[in-house]
């Protein structure tokens, strides 16, 4: 289940966030590749989930240098990444596999654009970006049309940014732990329980 961390309507600032726990499945590199094609003037991307001396060295090893504006915040109490996310304009994700994509629904569910590669696996969010603003995801696994949606994120004019987050709490619904609760005790159960 996922649910707004915080109140709705914080003030935004030029930030985005990321989370690469696991550096190779979640691509921090295309992560940091992007964001110094997107050339942001005055944003900084925080990535959660990695130390900055563990995220420097994976970054030598794959040729991919470290970008301004960039901060590895390391391994953080969930509330103070759902804090970044409050605050943040995108949650900008690399990932080559997401086994379900947790982090990029709570991004929803706190109203930050979701900015994304077509990860493979089980990535709930990916359909709901697509569907959010086709623009915000990209079109490969692939630093430059990443950093393409990084940029189209920050430029998203204001009255289409609230739009999409209206629609985005809209589609997290089904998500949040109510709704979770509500199928597990209708249809679940009885299932299980043989119930007609």
């Amino acid at each position: 289940p996922v649910s707004p961390s915080g109140d709705r309507g914080a003030e935004r600032e030029r930030l985005a966030v990321g989370y690469t726990p696991d550096v190779k499945a979640k691509g921090l590199d295309v992560v940091c590749a992007a964001w110094a094609k997107a050339d942001l003037d005055d944003a900084r991307l925080l990535v959660f989930g990695v130390e900055h001396e563990r995220a420097l060295a994976h970054l030598r090893r794959v040729g991919v240098p470290p970008p301004p504006g960039v901060e590895f915040k390391g391994k953080t109490p969930p509330a103070e990444f759902r804090a970044a996310l409050r605050r943040a304009r995108a949650y900008v994700g690399g990932a080559r596999w997401e086994d379900f994509g947790m982090a990029p629904l709570e991004a929803l569910a706190d109203e930050a654009l979701l900015v994304t590669v077509p990860s493979g696996g089980p990535f709930e969010a990916l359909s709901l970006a697509r569907e959010l603003a086709p623009e915000l995801v990209a079109s490969a696994v692939d630093p430059a049309p990443l950093g393409a949606a990084i940029r189209a994120a920050f430029e998203l004019p204001e009255e289409r940014v609230e739009r999409y987050r209206a629609e985005a709490a809209r589609l997290v619904e089904p998500f949040r732990s109510e709704a979770v609760q509500r199928v597990v005790a209708e249809e679940v159960l009885p299932a299980l329980l043989g119930d007609e």
